[in-house]
This record gives C-alpha cells, sequence and structure tokens, in this order.
C-alpha cells in the first residue's frame, strides 16, 4: 500500500535535475500519503459515528427492555397472586370431589364386604347341611324305604278297610230300607187296625 523511499541527504545541490525530479516523487508520495491518511480518517471518523449511533440504539433497547421487564414484574406481581389464588380454589374443589367419591366408594365397599360376610356364611349354612346329608344320605334312604313300605301297607289295609266298609254300607242301606219297609208296613197294618 505504502511504498518506503530511502532518502539520502547529499552535501551536493539541491537543484539538481535528480534531485527535483525525487524531490516531486517525493512531493507526490507524500500527497498521495496524506490522501490515505485523509480517507483512512474519514473512514475511521464514519466507524465511530456508525458505532456511537450502534451503542445508542443498543442502550436504547436495554432500556426498553427494562421497562418491558418492569412492565411484567409488575404485571406478574399483580395477576399471579389471582391465578395462583383461582387454582388454589379449583384444586380444593377437586380434592373435595375426590374425597366425596372416595368417600362413596369406602361405603359402597363396606357394602359389599358386609355382603360377602353374609353370603359366605349362607355359604357355609349350605355347606354343612350338604354335608349332613351326604353323611345321613344311608340313612335317610333307609328310613324312606321304610316310611314307602309302611305307606303300602296302610294302602293295603286301607283297601280291605275299604272294601268292608263298603260291604257294611251296603248292608246298612239294606237294613235301613228293609226297616223302612218294616215300618211302612206296620204303620199300614196299624192304620187298618185302628
Amino acid at each position: 500500500m505504502f511504498e518506503t523511499q530511502s532518502f539520502s541527504c547529499s552535501s551536493k545541490d539541491s537543484t539538481e535535475p535528480s534531485q527535483v525530479g525525487k524531490t516531486l516523487t517525493l512531493k507526490q508520495e507524500t500527497e498521495t500519503l496524506l490522501l490515505e491518511v485523509t480517507e483512512l480518517i474519514k473512514w475511521l471518523e464514519a466507524d465511530r459515528e456508525e458505532a456511537e449511533k450502534a451503542l445508542e440504539l443498543e442502550k436504547e433497547r436495554r432500556k426498553k427492555l427494562g421497562m418491558k421487564i418492569d412492565c411484567v414484574s409488575l404485571w406478574r406481581l399483580q395477576q399471579l397472586p389471582a391465578a395462583v389464588q383461582k387454582e388454589y380454589k379449583m384444586c380444593v374443589q377437586d380434592t373435595l370431589e375426590l374425597q366425596w367419591h372416595f368417600d362413596c366408594k369406602t361405603c359402597q365397599l363396606q357394602q359389599v364386604q358386609n355382603q360377602i360376610l353374609k353370603t359366605e356364611t349362607v355359604n357355609r349354612k349350605i355347606q354343612e347341611d350338604t354335608d349332613f346329608m351326604k353323611k345321613h344320605s344311608p340313612l335317610l334312604e333307609e328310613k324312606l324305604n321304610l316310611e314307602g313300605e309302611a305307606v303300602k301297607d296302610v294302602l293295603l289295609a286301607y283297601e280291605k278297610t275299604s272294601k268292608v266298609y263298603s260291604d257294611v254300607h251296603c248292608e246298612l242301606m239294606e237294613i235301613q230300607k228293609t226297616v223302612k219297609r218294616t215300618a211302612e208296613e206296620s204303620e199300614k197294618k196299624i192304620k187298618i187296625y185302628v
């Protein structure tokens, strides 16, 4: 970018043509160098201004963000307790509802357990009766056979007694007819003699 030239001081006259050319070149280079330095300074100044503007924008952004944070914090301080209270009420209501359901289920469980106890008691009694029947069924069968034979004997005796009754009843009817006839005849004979 920048070319450096070495200059030597001589004791010769400075008006020499080679010296004049060198002086001109040195002057041009100095002007060029000054122009470049000026441009560099302008460029650095523009960068500095741009950096200052960016810094101001960042400060402004920081200020706005701080205000937003303050607003959000204030809102949270105002709204959060109400939201927590609302959530607490809902939780209490849910808890009470769950407690009610739990109590109902506990009551139902107690009723079912009582029914199970009753059923087990009845089942035990039925099992005891069944065991009793199994144990005593031969005796019962023998008793039934004996009672069956006794019933047959009673039926035979009834048939005999019924036949005897029927015969006696027929005889009685005959005797009653005979008595009635005899009574009628006696009345007729008495009427005739009277």
